[in-house]
């Protein structure tokens, strides 16, 4: 990769909500179909360039699928795809070019998809294939992989895409070609929420009926973020009862003579059952029961312990493993460049 990050396979993501009304994504087949060709000299894959049966992709390539596994690093290809490869052996024969797809042939059906990615104008010499994206990062977006002839050639795509289509983002992928697994991250996850910032990931079992408004305001009363969910959740669910529970409280302070409003930060003492009426400013929610006098959170109180002491016990938190991958505006890189990627990217190449 020369210091410079870049590779000549491209994934371009783009959000799935600015996407056109009618687009239509293309239905992912059952299996995927890969050609390997053996030649007296080298192995092919599908349309790709040759490659010695010395390379080590070729080792390892021919290795897997004679182990039953499908080679790892094809382009298109994830981990768990059905792959089905088909063996075409051409043992008299040196290797030769493939006739019936020349580089940059493009079909009309692959022209109309690929320009809604902004490729409005497939240039025959840059490119040799596309392939739509099928993965668990297309949740949000819709990917489109475009192979081009080099590292230079997609440089020079990016950059005008990366003008032309600001919404969207690049990533540079690894060229199984080199000896790199094919393997992409997908789009960069949106900015954490400053008020989620040193929170844990949400539960997958979360309740959806807890919007990020609640959480948000839940947040500003809840301290540190240890057992934070877990927190979220008792707040939550002590509030939920004071909806349940206003109109026995306002009938008690209309007897006493008093009037009463309930408003969003009421809450219920899960410890005595009294009615607490909130202060949103308060940093402090202890029940104003005397004999009681609880904080809302008392309930996690044990479990908060025991967590704050095994953070303590482990000290700091160890660092995650450093991405290998590097993000720059919209653009996706394998690795940090040397040189500053502000500039356009063809500019990496110039002396």
């Amino acid at each position: 990769m020369e210091g410079h990050g870049l590779s000549r396979l491209v994934v371009i993501w783009k959000p799935k909500k600015l996407l056109p009304k009618d687009f239509k994504e293309p239905e992912p087949l059952p299996s995927t179909t890969r050609q390997l060709h053996l030649w007296r000299d080298s192995t092919s894959f599908g349309n790709g360039p040759p490659l010695s049966y010395d390379h080590p992709f070729s080792k390892r390539a021919l290795q897997e699928i004679f182990s039953g596994e499908a080679p790892s690093g094809l382009i298109g290809a994830q981990p768990g795809d059905s792959i089905d490869v088909e063996l075409l052996p051409h043992q008299e024969e040196d290797y030769e070019p493939p006739l019936n797809r020349v580089t940059g042939y493009v079909s009309t059906k692959e022209r109309e998809f690929a320009a809604v990615f902004g490729l409005e104008n497939v240039k025959p010499a840059s490119v040799v294939q596309l392939q739509p994206v099928h993965a668990a990062q297309t949740e949000t977006h819709v990917g489109l992989v475009v192979e081009y002839t080099s590292v230079i050639e997609a440089a020079r795509a990016v950059d005008e895409l990366r003008v032309a289509s600001p919404n969207s983002i690049f990533e540079f992928i690894a060229d199984p070609a080199l000896d790199e697994t094919f393997i992409f991250k997908g789009p960069p996850p949106p900015p954490i929420p400053e008020y989620l910032k040193g929170a844990p990931p949400k539960p997958d079992d979360f309740p959806a009926e807890i919007k990020a408004r609640e959480i948000k305001e839940i947040s500003k009363h809840i301290g540190d973020k240890t057992l934070f969910w877990e927190k979220v959740l008792v707040v939550y669910k002590q509030r939920n009862m004071s909806k349940e529970q206003f109109p026995a409280e306002e009938a008690r302070r209309a007897a006493q003579g008093e009037t009463v409003e309930r408003k969003h930060a009421d809450w219920v003492c899960l410890a005595c059952g009294r009615y607490n009426f909130g202060m949103v400013k308060s940093e402090e929610h202890f029940c104003y029961n005397r004999e009681c006098g609880k904080d809302w959170l008392h309930t996690l109180a044990h479990q908060i312990a025991e967590a704050k002491a095994k953070e303590a016990e482990l000290g700091q938190e160890e660092e995650e493993e450093e991405e290998q991958s590097y993000v720059e505006g919209n653009v996706v890189f394998l690795e940090k460049p040397m040189k500053t990627p502000g500039l356009p990217l063809i500019e990496m190449f110039s002396s």
